[in-house]
C-alpha cells in the first residue's frame, strides 16, 4: 500500500515575508500619519481657542459689559511670552495690563504649541470695539499671531480697520 501525498498549495516562505513586510510598512505609515494629525489638531485647536477669546473681548467691548460694577476703558488680550495669555479689563485706560486692571481669565499655551508673539497687547475699546495693538507689526492693517508645532502652522489674523478675526 502506497500513500499518495497531494501537493498542497499555499504560501512559500518568501511570499509570507513579503506580505509581512508590506503590512509592517503600511502600519508604520498609518501610525506616523495619526501622530502627525494629532499635532495638527492641537495647533488648530489652540488657534481657534485664541480667536474665540479675542472675539469674546470684542463682544464685551461692543456690549459695554461692566466689570465689578465699572465700565472699563477697554477689554483686551495680553500675551505673556509663551506661557499664558490673559483676557482682562483695562480699567485705567493705559493700554497695558497692570495691577489696577481686572483679569477676567487666564489661559495657558500648551508646551507643545508655541506662538510668535511674545509680549503683545490687543485691546478693544467700547462702544465700537476699536482695536489697539501693541506692537502692531506686519502690515499696517493686520496683526498676525502664529501658532506652530514642528511643521504645523496656524495663523490668527486680526484686521484692525474692520475688527475681523480669522484663522488661516
Amino acid at each position: 500500500m502506497f500513500f499518495k501525498f497531494k501537493k498542497l498549495k499555499g504560501l512559500t516562505l518568501t511570499e509570507l515575508l513579503v506580505v509581512i513586510g508590506i503590512v509592517a510598512f503600511l502600519s508604520t505609515m498609518a501610525i506616523a500619519n495619526y501622530k502627525d494629525k494629532g499635532a495638527k489638531a492641537n495647533v488648530d485647536a489652540q488657534a481657534q481657542k485664541f480667536a474665540s477669546v479675542l472675539k469674546q473681548a470684542q463682544i464685551m467691548a461692543l456690549t459695554g459689559e461692566k466689570v465689578s460694577g465699572v465700565r472699563p476703558f477697554g477689554y483686551g488680550i495680553f500675551i505673556n511670552l509663551d506661557d499664558y495669555y490673559y483676557l482682562f479689563a483695562d480699567l485705567n485706560g493705559d493700554n497695558i495690563r497692570t495691577a489696577a486692571d481686572a483679569d477676567i481669565q487666564r489661559f495657558a499655551f500648551p508646551t507643545s504649541v508655541t506662538n510668535n508673539s511674545h509680549t503683545t497687547y490687543i485691546i478693544f475699546y467700547p462702544p465700537k470695539a476699536k482695536i489697539y495693538v501693541n506692537p502692531a507689526g506686519g502690515a499696517a492693517d493686520t496683526k498676525t499671531i502664529t501658532f506652530s508645532y514642528k511643521n504645523k502652522i496656524k495663523n490668527v489674523v486680526i484686521r484692525i480697520s474692520t475688527g475681523r478675526i480669522d484663522t488661516q
